[in-house]
């Protein structure tokens, strides 16, 4: 479920005649038209029903959901691209001149341009920080539509405008916000069944989608739990188990997923770096999981909660509640001491320039780091996978991106995120039994430990074809094929000191080979449908279909 289009300028027409639009789309998405303007959408909306969209398309500005939309005014010719409030779903663009190109899909949009080359500034933040910051993409011709952000497109002229500021509300005592936080929730988890369709909880051992089970089965909303086994520290999976006891005492159906092979595991990488643009190391392991669903589920993911309601980085950066206001002292706590390797004569300026400049645009509170790792961190490193759901026509819902919940839970003081979990202490109030079952949060009690592989599985594992590196690659990242040459050498002796210390140098190499190769593939791949329909004739801004 994918769209791609361009707006071109039309030099010497009248001021409502000035641009066309050339729109494309898979089956998946949604389009929706009367007399005064055609909407197309990709996503899900929860909040608003179509025939509330295509009469209010303001709506498009704060519904609850997770959707990229073109909106095109049939009288005024104003064309409106953009995004749900936070961006999780993405709009990738390029422009030249007065021309815009843009897509739901980097890969898509990728494929049509000319010339791309590697935004070293993104793989500098890649690799220091584990995330991109702000709106770069890992190519410097695309740009991915910020947060609060929409494109208007009128008279000739391309803006972006302002549809959303992060703001942080008044606080609230610890009790008050334990149960105004549920009730958010339930009514984020009633306006999530509006959608009809399979409803899946990806349930883990941990606090936040099982906080999501919780209410919905006090909501009354059907569902089905499932976990896939995942290979942790010591070879333990410690979230099948855990997750498996959370849906017995919901009384729910639980289904489990036993771990890729590495074979698998190693395609799956491929197929994610493909279709979200290298713009995460992780989740290749999810692909598997989205691959066994029944076709067309909605797949809650509770990701988000962990930063909002936990506080979890507030654990992570104690000190960042009391010198919020010192970006400077922010700035150097998120970039530490790392080194990405890459040249630096490649990058703008250096990373923590850039890191203080994104930290500066939010608001002057301790929830400037919350901000920072959910609209950065969340959004586009854990967030990227969620675009691989519709390869399967799955959608995502985030319970706890529901405004009203958002807002509210910043509402508690920071310095009570340091000695307690706010996620168990939600779940306690709500289903006291569910939250007596230990979490990955947790001290884990040996119960719950399973094996993954053998050992003498886990030997060979490992040993696969290696891909030679790029001659090039040298020139982004100088060094890198000796450390290479030296891991190599060491997997071969008894060096595991050696091994460990030089083992990224293996991964990167090839992972930023396969990253060249992706950026000078032109095939673009085909879309299963295409739009056939065209505006009626005499209309202001005219579709045409390619």
């Amino acid at each position: 479920m994918h769209m791609r289009g361009k707006v071109q300028q039309r030099q010497g027409a009248p001021a409502d005649q000035s641009c066309t639009l050339e729109l494309e789309h898979s089956e998946g998405v949604t389009v929706l038209e009367t007399q005064q303007r055609k909407i197309v959408y990709e996503g899900v909306i929860f909040d608003a029903s179509d025939v509330e969209i295509v009469n209010r398309p303001a709506l498009l500005e704060s519904a609850f959901g997770y959707y990229t939309y073109v909106v095109l005014e049939k009288r005024t010719g104003e064309i409106v691209i953009g995004t749900d409030r936070f961006g999780f779903s993405p709009l990738y663009y390029s422009r030249a001149s007065e021309n815009l190109q843009f897509s739901s899909s980097i890969t898509l949009l990728k494929g049509v341009l000319d010339r791309l080359t590697p935004n070293m500034d993104a793989w500098d933040e890649l690799l220091v920080l584990g995330n991109l910051v702000g709106e770069k993409t890992v190519v410097n011709e695309i740009e991915r539509l910020q947060w609060g952000r929409k494109i208007s497109i009128s008279n000739g002229q391309i803006r972006f405008l302002s549809v959303w500021n992060p703001e942080t509300p008044p606080l609230s005592t610890l009790g008050d916000y334990v149960e105004r936080n549920n009730e958010l929730l339930l009514d984020a988890i009633r306006l999530s069944a509006n959608a009809k369709r399979n409803r899946i909880v990806a349930l883990t051992g941990g606090q936040d989608s099982r906080r999501i089970a919780v209410a919905m089965r006090s909501a009354g909303v059907e569902m089905t739990c499932v976990t896939q086994r995942v290979i942790g520290n010591s070879n333990k999976d410690k979230d099948t188990l855990i997750a498996q006891d959370v849906a017995s005492a919901l009384g729910v159906r639980h289904l489990r997923l036993e771990a890729p092979s590495e074979d698998a595991l190693r395609l799956d990488r491929s197929l994610k770096d493909y279709w979200s643009g290298y713009e995460s190391n992780y989740h290749e392991w999810a692909v598997n999981l989205m691959r066994h669903l029944p076709r067309g589920s909605l797949i809650y993911d509770g990701i988000v909660g962990d930063v909002t309601v936990n506080g979890h980085f507030f654990r992570a950066h104690p000190a960042a509640i009391a010198q919020y206001n010192d970006v400077d002292f922010l700035s150097r706590m998120l970039c530490g001491q790392v080194s990405s390797n890459i040249d630096q004569r490649l990058v703008s300026v250096p990373v923590f320039e850039r890191v203080r400049a994104d930290l500066a645009r939010y608001p002057d509170s301790a929830h400037r780091l919350t901000f920072f790792f959910v609209l950065n961190h969340t959004r586009r490193n854990i967030g990227s996978w969620l675009r691989l759901y519709s390869l399967f026509g799955h959608q995502p819902c985030m319970p706890y991106l529901h405004y009203p919940l958002f807002l509210q839970s910043l509402s508690l003081d920071p310095n009570l995120y340091l000695d307690r979990w706010m996620q168990k202490e939600c779940t306690q109030l709500m289903n006291p039994q569910v939250a007596a079952i230990p979490s990955t949060r947790d001290p884990i009690p040996q119960k719950y430990l399973s094996g993954v592989f053998a050992p003498a599985a886990l030997e060979t594992a490992g040993v696969r074809p290696r891909r030679a590196l790029r001659s090039d690659v040298k020139h982004y990242l100088p060094g890198l094929p000796v450390r290479r040459y030296a891991h190599d050498v060491a997997s071969r002796l008894p060096f595991e000191s050696l091994k460990e210390r030089w083992g990224w140098a293996s991964d990167l190499g090839e992972r930023f080979s396969e990253f060249l190769d992706w950026i000078e593939n032109k095939d673009v791949p085909a879309f299963p449908s295409r739009e056939a329909e065209s505006i009626a004739p005499g209309t202001p801004a005219q579709e045409v279909t390619s």
